[in-house]
């Protein structure tokens, strides 16, 4: 991906670790899923620092718990996102198959709000595959927003924070007619105390990780 005012990582995929006391499934920056030891990060983040790329690739791994709610984030309203793809900031690149034929697109796109007032960058990867029923789509997009930020998995808020922290969990379904993303709360959130949880990390040093890698439609 192109530079951007989003993250010192521009890696937009799945991984899935092996670790000796569990495992962990992690979606761009997101943790999905922890086992064992490391259950307790399940819905929380990692920090990805590449510290060697030859001849071994080498990181540090930051794993963060996740952040308690504050009050005003519990049950947030409805909101509506606009990728915008007719920008001159806007990037669109083909994925081809070893024939040369298209079978999904990588996209850097600016956001803004119903008004045109940029809120921040997408970036995202779509896959298609062919179905009796017609192009079935899977992929990721990482919003990197001014108040926060949004991993979504296909239709699913994986992982927010900031303004955003309350939508974990529900669908951010896109609109192709007008190229929008509603992002639709949670029925119910449980209420945490933002002044009586910690946040707790952990780091590891990683010589390889391999990234089992599915991407998204605009």
């Amino acid at each position: 991906f192109a530079p951007g005012p989003y993250s010192d990582s521009s890696y937009v995929g799945n991984r899935l670790v092996f670790l000796p006391g569990g495992e962990l499934t992690v979606c761009d920056d997101a943790i999905v899923q922890g086992t064992g030891t490391y259950s307790k990060y399940t819905g929380g983040s990692i920090k990805e620092n590449v510290t060697s790329l030859h001849p071994n690739f080498v990181a540090e791994i930051t794993l963060n718990e996740k952040e308690p709610y504050a009050d005003h984030l519990v049950n947030p309203a409805e909101v509506t996102l606009f990728p915008n793809d007719n920008s001159a900031e806007a990037i669109q690149k083909p994925i081809l198959n070893s024939t040369g034929a298209p079978i999904g697109v990588r996209l850097q796109l600016p956001v803004e709000n119903q008004d045109g007032a940029p809120l921040g960058t997408m970036l995202a990867y779509a896959y298609l595959f062919p179905n009796p029923a017609g192009q079935t789509r899977n992929g990721n997009r990482h919003l990197f927003l001014k108040d926060g930020d949004l991993t979504i998995f296909n239709d699913i808020i994986v992982h927010a924070t900031g303004i955003y922290a309350g939508y974990s969990g529900d669908r951010a379904p896109t609109s192709e007619s007008d190229h929008k993303i509603t992002l639709i709360p949670p029925q119910t959130i449980e209420r945490h105390s933002a002044g009586k949880q910690t946040k707790a990390s952990e780091t590891m040093s990683v010589l390889l990780v391999v990234a089992l890698v599915s991407f998204v439609w605009l």
